[in-house]
């Protein structure tokens, strides 16, 4: 009896043996028993989903995970996270893969596969990436890895050849500096740029962001209603210099995305810097000779014949002082009539003696510092970003009437540029107009929460549609706007007849439904800041309303505002 009990004992201590070294061995896997330190990077700030590969097994990651070399992080679409280092952070955006290199033992070296992210270092972070590296110290930048391309953006600070305002671009084996354009940067970055501002200084403010906000939106408007002729663009050129040759024009080129360009500033031509004539072929008594020389700047060359010798020829040489310039030497040339040559005298190349001129940014063009030489060479530098259009507000031009469109007009302030919009036809029925928007801002501070595979329709900033002002019909509701607009802007919407309340009941927005993120989330609207207690296809609008939808993820609609349901 006794010896059973024993081996039973025994056999409990071996099953909780086992046990424990299955936890220890999970622990140590998911670094349970890790330290966070600023010498060595962890992971943190973890939304949606976020997985790691480590020592060959796959995981969700636990929020503050220390790393280690060779780990493999995936994020999903939608999803972040931040690799957080001292001083230094990297903001992962969603459906990217990197590998840790080195996790800080000596510096932070990443590997990227693909997707986005965003470093802002006060100490150094090695990015590797297919095509190249780039090495981030006490700077602000990006890294964006597509197939076959990649771009590096830069905010603060010089990576490699590029500076602030600047990216670098690699397509297949080449690599290329260009002007960044802020319209060009996604609501990623954008998001990255306006919290990064609040530390350091970035080459564009909250400013440009809050202009660019206008303008995406003010196209949206104009998007819904209707508005936007073609031709309704205004233009950023961005700045090349062709410098002058020996036989052609130099010239400021200006040329904008859309395609519009044009040239200014015209430079002479420069002359030719002849070199000295060397015998290609000495004269005879019988044949001409022959002599050539070659510009410095160009390369082109000249030749002359010379006379044949005549019996008995003696070297008879005339002397020819060729003034140095900032790349050549000087010197003195001896020619003979018969075509022998030689030189001596020689006296160095001046270097070149720049003078600078500020051009300033106009409305749509970059400004620069453009340094000219003396000789003719120029080179520039500082470019600046345009200084953008000062518009003023529109003014009706021609009223809109049911038969035919009305015009609008607006003009600059700084150039006097005019812009024209076409007001479309008005409407039969149309008795004023409302204002909507559509957010789901409150799912940013819920993401564990979201249903996998949803982060990707959750917009960074939050905002699905930014507020517009759109015209409304007589007796018209609350649904019937969201409906139309929804479907203008292929908003994906999905909605059902609630018989008990006798109103149409949304489900989704968006792909975001009911119970998404949690037990208690879904879509509510409300009108000039009150939350209706009946459904949307009740309320009936009147001018000017302001119509907000919204998604609550936790309080029955406490989080974005309502307390009716207490």
């Amino acid at each position: 009896m006794k010896k059973k009990q024993i081996a039973n004992l025994i056999m409990v201590a071996v099953i909780l043996l086992i046990v424990a070294g299955g936890i220890l061995g999970v622990g140590y896997i998911r670094g349970w028993f890790d330290t966070v330190s600023e010498d060595i990077a962890y992971l943190t700030q973890l939304q949606g989903t976020v997985n790691m590969e480590r020592s060959g097994v796959i995981y969700p990651v636990d929020q503050d995970t220390v790393l280690r070399p060779g780990d493999k992080i995936t994020t999903n679409l939608g999803a972040s996270a931040v690799i957080s280092r001292g001083n230094d952070t990297v903001v992962l955006g969603g459906n990217m893969e990197l590998t840790v290199t080195d996790p800080g033992n000596r510096q932070l070296v990443l590997t990227v596969t693909k997707g986005e992210l965003f470093v802002n270092s006060q100490q150094t972070v090695q990015l590797t990436y297919a095509l190249g590296e780039a090495t981030v110290e006490n700077a602000t930048a990006a890294l964006s890895v597509r197939d076959g391309a990649q771009t590096v953006y830069i905010f603060r600070g010089t990576v490699g050849d590029a500076n602030a305002g600047q990216a670098m671009e690699y397509v297949g084996d080449t690599v290329s500096t260009r002007n960044m354009q802020l319209d060009g940067l996604n609501d990623f970055l954008l998001t990255q740029i306006r919290k990064t501002n609040s530390t350091v200084t970035l080459c564009y403010t909250n400013q440009d962001l809050d202009d660019l906000e206008i303008k995406r939106q003010q196209a949206i408007q104009d998007m819904l209603n209707g508005q936007t002729r073609p031709d309704a663009h205004s233009h950023s050129y961005t700045v090349s210099i062709a410098e002058p040759s020996c036989t052609a024009s130099g010239y400021t080129e200006y040329v904008c995305e859309c395609g519009d360009s044009y040239r200014a500033e015209e430079t002479a031509a420069l002359a030719h810097i002849w070199g000295p004539w060397t015998v290609e072929k000495p004269a005879t008594t019988q044949e001409e000779g022959l002599q050539k020389r070659t510009c410095s700047n160009c390369q082109t060359t000249e030749e002359k014949k010379t006379d044949k010798l005549s019996e008995n020829h003696t070297h008879s040489y005339t002397e020819q002082v060729v003034e140095p310039t900032c790349t050549t030497e000087g010197y003195t040339v001896y020619t003979c009539n018969c075509g022998h040559t030689y030189t001596s005298n020689t006296v160095s190349a001046k270097s070149h003696s720049y003078t600078a001129q500020v051009v300033k940014p106009t409305c749509e063009a970059q400004g620069y510092i453009v340094y000219k030489c003396t000789c003719g060479k120029t080179y520039t530098d500082s470019q600046t970003q345009p200084a953008g259009h000062s518009w003023s507000a529109w003014n009706t031009v021609k009223e809109a009437t049911e038969t035919a469109e009305g015009l609008k007009e607006r003009s600059c302030s700084v150039c006097a540029k005019k812009e024209e919009q076409t007001i479309a036809k008005k409407e039969p029925g149309i008795v004023g107009y409302v204002y909507i928007e559509i957010r789901c801002d409150t799912i940013l501070g819920n993401m564990n929460d979201l249903t996998p595979g949803k982060e990707e329709f959750v917009p960074s900033n939050g905002t699905i549609l930014p507020m517009v002002q759109v015209p409304f019909y007589e007796n018209e509701t609350v649904f019937e706007v969201l409906n139309r607009i929804c479907k203008k802007a292929n908003i994906q919407i999905e909605y059902s007849w609630t018989p008990l309340y006798g109103s149409y009941y949304i489900e989704g927005i968006n792909h975001l439904y009911e119970f998404d993120c949690g037990e208690q989330s879904g879509w509510m609207y409300k009108v000039n800041e009150w939350f209706p207690n009946y459904g949307c296809s009740s309320y009936y609008l009147e001018d000017g309303d302001v119509i907000v939808w919204c998604y609550t993820c936790k309080g029955l609609g406490r989080d974005v505002g309502c307390d009716w349901m207490e």
